[in-house]
């Protein structure tokens, strides 16, 4: 195939790259696509958490009424011990004076799972994403029982939502929202 000299310069000559209105509409349409994903990675992120926390407290609902079963009464706890790892941080974790926050809940926190492992050699610990209420941080969840041991409850923590979800094993008596989630109050059936 012959090409003479005036096709070939006539061809290079339309040749032109993109232009900067073009340019501009797509980087705009990426940034689009871009907060896109981010604002759905956030809220699937936040949902899995969420999700984390609700199946780790039907665990523990689930352990602690075997728990009671075998022994007459659920672990007594009056202090509060964090959910999950022994050391964990729960509750206001941002206030080093509250028993509940797991470095000032350690030797409670330790006592309830030596309790629990009784039955169960590991459970999930609640997700450690965090909720704000009047400048300070929750996260987790917590143990608490009557002193008897006859009734005992579970509080935890979620994010973004105004729903506690439906933990088996325990019932769900009352929720305080917060600016950045809720707290849900669940009580363990009464022996």
């Amino acid at each position: 195939m012959w090409h003479n000299a005036n096709t070939l310069s006539f061809r290079r000559e339309n040749r032109r790259g993109f232009t900067i209105v073009e340019l501009l509409i797509v980087i705009v349409v990426i940034g689009i696509l871009a907060a896109i994903v981010i604002v759905a990675y956030n809220g699937i992120q936040q949902r899995a958490n969420n999700t984390a926390t609700i199946e780790s407290i039907s665990a523990y609902g689930r352990v602690l009424q075997s728990y009671a079963t075998q022994n007459g009464t659920y672990p007594i706890a009056v202090n509060y011990p964090c959910l999950g790892p022994n050391g964990v941080q729960c509750a206001n974790v941002t206030d080093g004076t509250t028993v509940c926050n797991g470095t000032g809940a350690t030797a409670y926190s330790a006592t309830f799972d030596s309790a629990v492992r009784t039955i169960a050699s590991s459970i999930p610990g609640p997700s450690s994403q965090t909720i704000s209420c009047n400048g300070k941080q929750y996260a987790g969840g917590y143990y608490n029982s009557s002193a008897d041991g006859k009734s005992s409850h579970i509080t935890y923590f979620l994010a973004n939502t105004t729903n506690c979800g439906a933990p088996g094993g325990v019932a769900v008596s009352s929720t305080y929202g917060f600016s950045g989630g809720i707290e849900c109050y669940s009580d363990l059936p009464g022996l």
